[in-house]
């Protein structure tokens, strides 16, 4: 059985307008919004995650459209 590995390239998100989507639900990446900013990428490789503060635990983003984790 081949396994593959994801690419510190791989892009699992995008940020835009303070707000996280994931690939499928991001807008175009040429894009601007009112103040020129285009959407940017996260790799795999970027620590994109939520730090509970009580817990101490690392849990994942949620795309702002379709509500599915990030990871």
């Amino acid at each position: 059985m081949t396994t593959y590995a994801r690419k510190a390239w791989h892009v699992i998100a995008y940020t835009w307008n303070a707000t996280a989507y994931c690939p499928e639900c991001a807008p175009n990446p040429d894009t601007p919004n009112e103040h020129g900013n285009k959407p940017h990428p996260v790799f795999v490789s970027d620590e994109f995650y939520n730090i509970d503060p009580d817990t101490g635990e690392h849990t994942p983003h949620t795309c702002d459209t379709c509500r599915q984790p990030i990871e």
